[in-house]
């Protein structure tokens, strides 16, 4: 199933080339599946959107470097070919290493590990990563206790780029990352600010 993806993604290349060092992050067919089953009128992977597949995929090669088990620790200092920077560990019970899929969700464990290839090492997970789908504009916006923050966001044309996830480079699409430090409405109101209008006035 997993090589089914990879064919049907046109992303061969990425496994065979010898130029160019990777860590994958495979899926077993249990996790294919899974991602499969996420669109209801599809029963197999080739009948998904290949540009889907192909983000997928991204996300579970990390770029640049063969990185051993032992090193997937913490935040992992390698990108994805999407660009993100993912998160690793180890279960403090069964002392199995896993791929952390962000709060509240079950993280992805390494089922097979330190399989040495010419080009990278892999890696089978037994279920697939989830990419984060949710823009920095996204969290801000939908928080309430952010709405002085927001406005001047906004005000300031700022939404559209915070909103803006991917850019693409040289026809290559990756994540476009961005930090941002947030004022809550609470620290706003101990300068007397309780609304846009204030802060504009405050910084006139």
């Amino acid at each position: 199933e997993f090589m089914a993806a990879v064919e049907y993604a046109g992303m061969k290349e990425y496994y065979t080339q010898t130029g160019r060092e990777y860590t994958f992050l495979a899926l077993t067919n249990t996790a294919v599946k899974a991602f499969v089953s996420t669109y209801p009128d599809k029963s197999k992977i080739t009948d998904c959107p290949k540009e889907d597949v192909q983000n997928l995929l991204r996300y579970h090669i990390i770029n640049g470097a063969k990185m051993a088990s032992a090193n997937l620790m913490l935040k992992l200092s390698l990108p994805t070919l999407t660009g993100d920077y993912l998160t690793a560990g180890v279960d403090v019970v069964t002392q199995q290493r896993y791929i952390d899929n962000g709060e509240g969700k079950e993280p992805s464990f390494l089922v097979r590990k330190d399989i040495e290839t010419t080009n990278g090492v892999i890696h089978t997970l037994d279920k697939l990563l989830e990419p984060l789908t949710v823009s920095v504009w996204g969290i801000i916006s939908g928080n309430s206790d952010y709405s002085i923050f927001t406005g001047a966001l906004r005000a300031s044309g700022f939404d559209e780029w915070l909103d803006n996830t991917y850019r693409t480079i040289n026809e290559t699409t990756i994540r476009e990352n961005k930090t941002v430090l947030v004022v809550s409405d609470e620290v706003f109101r101990r300068r007397g600010i309780n609304s846009l209008d204030d802060l504009i006035a405050y910084f006139g």
